[in-house]
């Protein structure tokens, strides 16, 4: 039975196969999917028609097994033995920018890949990072390589956000090659757009184009690219009618973002829109 999920609980991503596999048949998945507020995710882009439900990759446990050559094994290397059994799974992570971030235009996102081939990255925390990069015991570091790279969240010097992120994956992937299987999203994490979708006025249409984003707790849109203290506009989407030209509705939904040049770039759904002028 299809399950309904609001556009308001829904972020719209990419996965490059090394995340997620598909519940019904544990194979792995690559391509667009949902992840929803409640920590489900889910095949496709239409919250509207969930398709396969999605579940995280366990890391693989180090296990010596039973048998009796495992045992063996631990009586006659029992030091390699002791400091294996120690070793905790590397643990990929996908973290978000923050406001702050966004008032920076970039973020530094990490990554880490095994030594012995250039596929199979997967995303790290910084924490994760840190750890591997101080060799501590915990993660067996001398299998990975790590990296981590400048990511931009918003556009400076009248240069695009997939340009100046594409220019940095040509840099990084003379050390990490195949770098871009990873982050094949170029415009991951940028802020909502509107060319003119959204008016400033509830009550007379005046367009706004630019830079958006949801209030944090009311759920409405508001001018910028990020939710900050001091006072800033409301906006109310414009919705075209047949007997007045455009009007004012009181149903948000997703506002198409620039065309950039990149093929990956997501539409981001919002939520529904409630009454009321300005806000904080």
């Amino acid at each position: 039975m299809a399950r309904y999920i609001p556009k308001s609980k829904v972020s719209i991503l990419q996965t490059t196969g090394n995340e997620f596999v598909i519940a019904s048949t544990n194979q792995p998945y690559k391509g667009t999917y949902m992840e929803i507020s409640d920590g489900t995710f889910f095949v496709g882009n239409d919250p509207q028609n969930p398709r396969e439900e999605l579940l995280k990759k366990k890391p693989l446990s180090i296990s010596f097994g039973v048998s009796r050559n495992n045992s063996m094994y631990r009586k006659l290397k029992r030091s390699v033995y002791d400091n294996l059994s120690k070793i905790t799974p590397i643990p990929p992570s996908k973290p978000k920018p923050t406001t702050e971030d966004y008032k920076k235009g970039y973020f530094t996102r990490y990554f880490c890949v095994r030594a012995n081939e250039n596929k199979n990255y997967f995303e790290i925390n910084k924490e994760t990072y840190n750890l591997l990069l101080k060799q501590d015991p915990k993660y067996d570091f001398s299998l990975y390589k790590i990296g981590k790279i400048k990511w931009v969240i918003l556009e400076k010097n009248n240069q695009t956000i997939a340009s100046s992120n594409q220019n940095l994956l040509n840099l990084k992937s003379i050390d990490f090659p195949l770098i871009q299987a990873l982050f094949n999203n170029l415009e991951e994490h940028k802020p909502l757009y509107t060319e003119g979708g959204y008016s400033t006025n509830d009550t007379n249409v005046i367009p706004y184009t630019g830079y958006y984003h949801i209030h944090p707790e009311n759920g409405y849109a508001m001018e910028g690219p990020y939710h900050v203290s001091t006072k800033h506009k409301r906006l109310y989407l414009i919705s075209n009618t047949t007997t007045t030209g455009v009007s004012l509705s009181n149903t948000q939904q997703s506002s198409r973002t620039p065309n950039v040049g990149s093929s990956n770039t997501n539409r981001t759904p919002t939520p529904p829109s409630s009454p009321g002028r300005g806000g904080y």
